[in-house]
């Protein structure tokens, strides 16, 4: 029972009993709009024919006056002479007293559609009579079963004063609009089961493709996400439908595709430290006694496993939160430039140990509303991976300036450079473009990879872009990294206490 009502619930029972109902409402307008327009051009008609009659009458009552002389007589050979269908003609004189009254009786010697009394009739045109007016003028008279039409006018015929009343009977009209309700009472029902019946066919039809991209999209997993929908015509609904799932599909197999090789490639850079410290601590734990000297280059080893490790996870769980759109931006106002020469300053060591020079090209003063931390980040990854990618005694250049509504930030370095091929994968996740690089190399990110790809989407967040530049000539040696990002519109620092609070970072 619980299956059947939720087949009901189904769109395309919905779409039968929506459009039976809507339907039905609007042949049922139909049927009352159209009864009420029948029943009135039926009663203009009426009307019409009673003038017509009480016209004819007249004419035909002074034809018999000049040749009868009396008003009684010519009235009642006026009667007999113009008889009409479901139509009665009488005659009183200004007492109220009949002269004339027209019986059209049938073959059984009723009149015609006449429901009530012949004497209940003429006193009904009596009072009419004795109501009239010098011109015509309409009533309508109730009954018990129906009304009656009528149609009287007071006038002077000779030195005689005379009311004519025609009267007609509505029962006919009455008939007519009852049995055109009884012909809709039986239609509209069978119109309405025959368009239900069509139109859930018609709903089946037009919803089978949708039930069968439910069908294949739900036996669709993550073992055979490289499965589409068929798409039979990609400009109606159902087709454009099933291109939105399929791009869709598309993306989730691109995700999880990224996100399986996101953690074997994780699980592959994670190896190297953790293969490094169990391996040093053998050698240091392999012989009982060794010199001082060896215990101290074997924890230093482990040291710098260790900080590799930890930038390593630090970078994982960075991106983790950028994946899950969890890291908030915390703009505070702040100098690029300031925070530019702190992370110079910063590395300084580190450029030493290689034999490195750092150059400050340019710097003017550049005020700007950004995340000081993450910032920080990109501008460090960018100095650590072109002091790393230097060779021994090379330069690393450092240019700041601005460029209409942007600040510029560029920095280059005198290594190998970068294969054009490979200029927009560098920031990928774990990719390098020279596979054989060392990656215990030490540095500030380890040489995970992840540098590149965090200072992206660092510059991104802030609204601006990182890219890698084209060399200035061909046969340049060395890699540029720019960083754009949007200058203020009034090129001035807010006030501490004008901007929004900084809140704690957490995590």
């Amino acid at each position: 029972m619980r299956a059947r009502l939720q087949r009901f619930r189904s769109l395309r029972w919905r779409l039968t009993f929506w459009y039976s109902g809507v339907l039905a409402l609007v042949l049922t307008i139909f049927a009352v709009v159209s009864l009420l327009v029948l029943a009135r051009v039926l009663a203009s008609r009426s009307d019409r024919f009673l003038e017509e009659a009480r016209g004819a009458y007249l004419v035909e009552l002074h034809v018999e006056l000049d040749e009868l002389g009396t008003v009684e007589a010519a009235a009642r050979a006026a009667v007999r002479d113009t008889r009409f269908r479901d139509t009665w003609m009488f005659v009183f004189d200004s007492t109220g007293t009949l002269l004339a009254r027209g019986d059209v009786p049938d073959s059984d010697g009723s009149w015609r559609h006449l429901r009530s009394s012949p004497d209940s009739v003429t006193a009904t045109a009596r009072r009419l009579a004795l109501s009239a007016h010098a011109g015509p003028t309409f009533t309508t008279v109730a009954d018990a079963e129906g009304s009656y039409r009528a149609l009287s006018e007071s006038l002077r015929l000779g030195n005689r004063r005379l009311a004519v009343v025609a009267l007609q009977a509505r029962h006919p009209i009455l008939e007519t609009v009852k049995q055109v309700a009884t012909g809709y009472l039986l239609v509209i029902p069978l119109v309405l089961v025959v368009a239900a019946v069509g139109g859930s066919l018609l709903a089946r039809r037009a919803l089978e493709p949708m039930a069968e991209m439910t069908r294949r999209t739900r036996a669709i997993g993550a073992t055979n996400l490289n499965a589409r929908l068929s798409v039979t015509d990609p400009h109606d609904e159902v087709g454009q439908l099933a291109v939105v799932v399929n791009d869709l599909l598309a993306r989730l197999e691109a995700a999880i595709t990224q996100q399986r090789r996101f953690v074997a490639d994780a699980s592959h850079e994670l190896r190297t430290p953790v293969t490094t410290v169990w391996a040093e601590a053998d050698v240091a734990l392999g012989v009982a006694s060794r010199p001082e000297q060896e215990y101290r280059d074997s924890l230093r080893v482990v040291r710098d496993a260790g900080r590799r490790l930890s930038r390593i996870v630090e970078d994982l769980f960075l991106l983790t939160r950028i994946d899950a759109g969890h890291l908030p931006i915390l703009p505070e106002p702040l100098y690029l430039d300031e925070l530019l020469l702190d992370v110079t300053r910063s590395l300084r060591a580190q450029a030493l140990g290689r034999s490195v020079r750092i150059e400050v090209v340019s710097a003017p003063e550049s005020p700007f509303v950004g995340d000081a931390g993450l910032l920080g980040r990109l501008l460090l990854n960018l100095l650590d991976n072109a002091i790393k990618h230097s060779p021994i005694g090379g330069v690393v250049r450092i240019e700041l300036a601005r460029t209409g509504e942007q600040f510029r930030i560029a920095v280059s370095d005198e290594g190998p450079g970068i294969p054009e091929s490979a200029r927009e994968r560098v920031f990928e996740r774990f990719f390098r473009a020279d596979p054989s690089r060392t990656r215990g190399e030490r540095s500030a990110t380890g040489g995970a990879g992840l540098g590149l790809a965090i200072a992206r989407w660092i510059a991104e967040a802030h609204g601006g872009a990182l890219a890698h530049a084209a060399p200035a000539r061909a046969g340049s040696v060395g890699a540029t990294f720019v960083v754009t990002l949007p200058a203020t519109v009034s090129g001035e620092v807010p006030h501490p206490s004008d901007a929004e609070p900084n809140p704690q970072r957490v995590g």
